[in-house]
């Protein structure tokens, strides 16, 4: 796939917040996105693997994709879940907030500028699983019959006991477009980086080299 970088973010401590998208235009975009929780290293870790085999694959044909490989890029750097100013960003996106954290509003101005039909956040959890909101089942089916991870469906009525204006909220009231959280299992001495990559690779290249996305984006 070809891609173009797009005009980069800044998070608080004034940080590149990399953005690229394919050579395609489209009404709708799928995000593939990461660091949201900048010391969980295993998401971008995965999402670094899967941008640079799509990158070096143009056999494959252009789908609409928008990539934010580290949007906290701050608290990668630092190793904290929150960005520089405490935020944890995932949970934050009210207007109040958005002084205080850059990086959403970042994310918010591409998101209303390429709107998403779903958006793909690579993370990690132990348990492994995969969450999603509605509308975002047939991927996360589709990725959990090659890793075996638990489906997990986030119900509406959890949504609404969140006091904040969270990540699967916003992209639920504003854009009706799902979340799909691929929670891939913590690193440890038993479990390195490349063998949570080596399990996940056939899924996730299968994922985009067959027509199941490109069907996906004409539903």
């Amino acid at each position: 796939m070809i891609f173009e970088e797009l005009k980069s973010g800044r998070s608080v401590e004034k940080k590149e917040i990399s953005l690229y998208k394919t050579d395609t235009n489209a009404k709708k975009y799928i995000y593939l996105i990461a660091g949201i929780f900048g010391h969980k290293i295993e998401g971008m870790f995965i999402l670094d693997k899967l941008f640079s085999w799509l990158r070096n694959n143009h056999q494959m044909q252009d789908i609409p994709l928008i990539v934010m490989p580290t949007i906290n890029i701050d608290g990668y750097t630092n190793q904290t879940s929150e960005n520089s100013n405490g935020i944890k960003l995932i949970e934050h996106f009210s207007a109040e907030n958005l002084e205080k954290a850059p990086e959403i509003s970042f994310f918010l101005d591409t998101l209303k500028k390429y709107p998403p039909k779903t958006v793909i956040h690579f993370g990690s959890k132990n348990p492994p699983r995969i969450q999603f909101t509605e509308g975002g089942k047939h991927i996360a089916s589709f990725i959990s019959k090659f890793n075996f991870y638990e489906l997990i469906h986030i119900e509406p009525e959890f949504m609404a006991n969140k006091l904040s204006l969270s990540l699967p909220k916003i992209l639920e009231q504003r854009f009706s477009a799902p979340l799909v959280e691929i929670q891939y299992p913590r690193l440890s001495n038993e479990l390195s980086l490349l063998e949570i990559w080596h399990h996940n690779e056939k899924s996730l290249k299968d994922l985009f080299s067959t027509d199941f996305l490109s069907n996906y984006l004409k539903s």
